[in-house]
This record gives structure tokens, C-alpha cells and sequence, in this order.
């Protein structure tokens, strides 16, 4: 249930359940928009959980997102941006050149 989803990722990852934590950040990122329109609150998301939903998205799922007032959309952006000043690429996100590898 989208609506629900959110509060099983914040609990799971209080209560230190690792695979649980994976398995919800998964469902989050397969149906982002789905979370979005049912206007769930994304704000209580900690700093950790959102970077770990970051790392699941490429660019153009970002894109893609139907974000209207800007939730999570923008928090996204802001991580996958620092994931292009890493030291390492990741092609499967769609980053195949950093910041540290451009210029070597």
C-alpha cells in the first residue's frame, strides 16, 4: 500500500531491520509516483534513508518524477548531484564520468 509504505521504511529502519529496510526502499523507488500522489508525508524521512532511495534512481527516473510541490524530487537532485563528485562512476545510474575522472 503506498500510503502506508513510507511509515514501514522509518519503522524498519528504527527498529534496525536491515532486509525489511531494503525491500521498502525498493517498493518506494518502483512506485514513487503512486507515494506521491497519495500525498504521504516525505519530510520525516532521515538524511540516510533518502540518500539510500537516492542511490536506487538514475537521471531520467528523476525526470520522470511527478513531484508538483516538490516533496522529495528536489532532495533527490541535491544527492545525485553529489554522486556526480564522487571518486567512482556508476553506469548503472546513468553516471559515467565524475567530477574526480574528468580531468585525469
Amino acid at each position: 500500500d503506498p500510503k502506508s509504505a513510507v511509515s514501514i521504511l522509518i519503522s524498519a529502519d528504527f527498529l534496525k531491520m536491515g532486509p525489511l529496510v531494503e525491500e521498502v526502499l525498493t517498493y518506494v523507488h518502483d512506485n514513487i509516483n503512486l507515494i506521491l500522489e497519495a500525498q504521504v508525508n516525505l519530510s520525516c524521512l532521515s538524511d540516510p534513508l533518502l540518500t539510500r532511495l537516492s542511490q536506487l534512481f538514475s537521471h531520467w527516473e528523476l525526470e520522470a518524477l511527478r513531484d508538483k510541490r516538490d516533496r522529495i524530487q528536489n532532495k533527490l537532485y541535491i544527492r545525485f548531484i553529489q554522486a556526480l563528485c564522487a571518486i567512482l562512476p556508476e553506469p548503472s545510474r546513468g553516471i559515467y564520468k565524475t567530477s574526480a575522472t574528468i580531468y585525469k
